[in-house]
């Protein structure tokens, strides 16, 4: 089968003025492994950049110099090849009619924009891939407010980094609330083609189904004599109908998000000051700790000060013994000490002794001394007031702590708790209206069949039963995923995998639990089969779609170091059969960036980069 949208890579380039460093891509899945910090995710953030993003590729210390990009694509409606080339920090990228190789210093190109409103290289791509549309999505839920489609927004569905395949709020959405209600139609629009505003006719249905009394028409007295075996199964699953829409009813309506996360935040900020807390704590401790070492050595030197006190006050008390001493002879010389002054050794210094001069050299000394004690004192003294202020701020803090402490763990944390399990009510009411929907599907699709049934036994439940193209793509998408995780054994037993789609949640709940209330790991792992899937299905039904995916790190979903919970790791089996599943595409093509581990490479394009300069290839650069 041919498909007319979407491109493949085939190659990407970066070189400087002397080197190129080069990777192939092809059809099927290609598998890119190594060590971290081998360039793997540079690999990633070069593609998004060369199709157009404007988020300039981190700098790694490996680069040497290489600024300029090149990725080489071909496309299927076109059934021709272009190269895409960017020097890395710029917002123009140029378009060269051939391959890479192709390529020299005359070969003509023609110039795109990033940003701004003319020759934008987004619309460029969109066309090379037959994606471009007339069609606007409606990007409010009342008002008739529309929004273009953009390769952004297709790309959305095919590059996912690290943090997003790990991400526990809808994959359908790029991130900003805003554009929420956009993002929801344009996966609508992306799975059927047609609807454009699939929200609004959410929320009418909603709104009639409030004021609607279930029902279920049927013909009592033809049930009385039936002998048709088909007759009687329609009738057995009306009956099982009718009882789980009882069941359905019972349930609450109300939904439990808002508050969830009001109290996930509370928790978080809270945690959040506890930890701030502590540390400020620590610190106080710390500072008190350093100030008493302060005043023990301050201490010390006041007991010399005074000691050197004592000496003087005895010195002073004799000054009037010191004065009528009798003069002698200098020891040195032998002159008089009348003299007053005398010289020693030929030298031109004179002494001059004087009692009186003594005595007020003392004086002076003793001065200086009741000076140093009266600061000493006073810095002593701060000290001591300034300790007092950091113990009562300690107290307030511990005070605080134990508050916030208490709080969390008696409040908020089982409050959390019982949020849990009244959301798991909202998991089971949500299984409850799927099975509604397929034994409605079921009995109505009989009856349609069925000779000599009266049509007025056709059920009709007001439990989202449409059967409009959305809903019907979204169940056959659910399909291929279920195939996909039940090849891989996701659940780690051979057995099928209910997987379906949450209207309330924009996301898909798996063998009875929402993709969010998985671990890290099996939440990439979701992703990537989602990814993988709509892929193959726009494939078959020859829908929009870039015809590839690149994600990064679907299989690790930790850095080196962390620490990380047993629900959040993906058993190594798992990741073996995941590649295994995914081994057999042979029409669209898949790319995985991730860490190394032992897998069976048959089938796949294997690319292992080892960190090792005597081994292999080290790395992309």
């Amino acid at each position: 089968m041919n498909n007319k949208f979407g491109f493949i890579l085939n190659r990407l380039v970066l070189s400087n003025s002397t080197e190129t460093r080069e990777i192939k891509f092809y059809k099927g899945l290609n598998f890119i492994s190594g060590p971290t910090d081998t360039g793997k995710t540079y690999i990633y953030q070069l593609i998004k950049y060369l199709l157009g993003s404007n988020d300039v590729p981190k700098k790694i210390p490996e680069n040497k110099n290489f600024n300029t990009a090149f990725l080489e694509i071909q496309s299927h409606s076109r059934n021709e090849i272009i190269t895409l080339n960017r020097i890395l920090d710029t917002n123009k990228i140029n378009i060269y009619s051939t391959s890479f190789e192709n390529i020299e210093v005359n070969t003509p190109s023609n110039s795109f924009n990033t940003r701004g409103s003319s020759k934008i290289i987004s619309k460029e791509l969109m066309e090379y891939a037959g994606l471009y549309t007339d069609k606007n999505i409606k990007r409010t839920i009342r008002e008739e407010k529309y929004q273009n489609i953009n390769f952004r927004n297709f790309l959305h569905f095919s590059l996912v980094d690290e943090i997003q395949v790990i991400n526990d709020k809808s994959l359908l959405f790029e991130g900003q609330y805003v554009s929420k209600t956009f993002d929801l139609n344009f996966f609508y629009y992306l799975i059927s083609g047609t609807s454009n505003n699939y929200l609004t006719y959410l929320s009418d249905k909603k709104e009639s189904n409030k004021k609607t009394v279930p029902q279920v028409l049927r013909v009592d007295e033809d049930r009385k004599s039936k002998n048709n075996p088909i007759k009687e199964i329609i009738y057995k699953t009306k009956d099982e109908v009718v009882y789980l829409e009882e069941e359905y009813n019972k349930i609450n309506e109300i939904t439990y998000n808002e508050e969830f996360e009001f109290i996930t935040t509370e928790i978080s900020s809270k945690t959040k000051k506890i930890h701030d807390l502590f540390k400020d704590m620590e610190k106080t401790k710390s500072k008190i700790l350093m100030n008493n070492e302060l005043i023990k050595r301050f201490n010390l030197l006041r007991e010399q000060f005074n000691s050197d006190m004592e000496r003087l006050e005895f010195i002073l008390e004799g000054g009037g013994i010191i004065s009528n001493l009798s003069i002698e002879n200098c020891t040195v010389c032998g002159s008089k000490l009348s003299d007053l002054k005398h010289n020693h050794n030929n030298s031109s210094d004179s002494i001059d002794i004087d009692g009186e001069s003594l005595y007020s050299s003392y004086k002076s000394e003793k001065n200086k001394i009741q000076l140093n004690l009266k600061d000493l004192n006073e810095t002593i003294e701060l000290i001591h007031n300034q300790n007092k202020d950091l113990k009562n701020t300690l107290n307030e803090n511990e005070s605080s702590f134990n508050i916030l402490n208490s709080h969390i763990n008696n409040e908020l944390k089982p409050t959390k708790k019982s949020l849990e399990e009244k959301m798991g009510k909202a998991v089971e009411k949500e299984v409850i209206k799927q099975k509604i929907i397929y034994l409605t599907t079921m009995i109505n699709e009989l009856n349609t069949e069925t000779k000599g049934i009266p049509l007025d036994l056709k059920i009709v439940s007001n439990i989202n039963n449409d059967n409009d193209n959305v809903s019907s793509s979204i169940n056959e998408l659910c399909q291929i995923m279920s195939k996909h995780l039940e090849d891989m054994r996701f659940n780690q037993v051979n057995s099928a995998i209910e997987v379906y789609f949450d209207y309330k949640e924009h996301d898909f709940i798996i063998d009875n639990k929402l993709r969010s209330v998985y671990g890290k790991g099996y939440r990439a792992i979701i992703y990537a089969v989602f990814l993988i899937s709509l892929m193959q299905y726009c494939y078959t039904k020859n829908l929009p779609h870039t015809g590839f995916v690149l994600i990064d790190s679907p299989l690790t979903t930790y850095q080196e170091g962390e620490e990380l919970d047993e629900k959040d790791k993906i058993p190594n089996d798992l990741k073996k059969r995941f590649i295994q599943t995914f081994s057999k595409e042979r029409e669209n093509q898949i790319i995985i960036l991730d860490n190394q581990f032992d897998m069976d490479t048959n089938g796949i394009n294997y690319i292992k980069f080892t960190k090792k300069a005597d081994e292999g290839r080290y790395g992309f650069l």
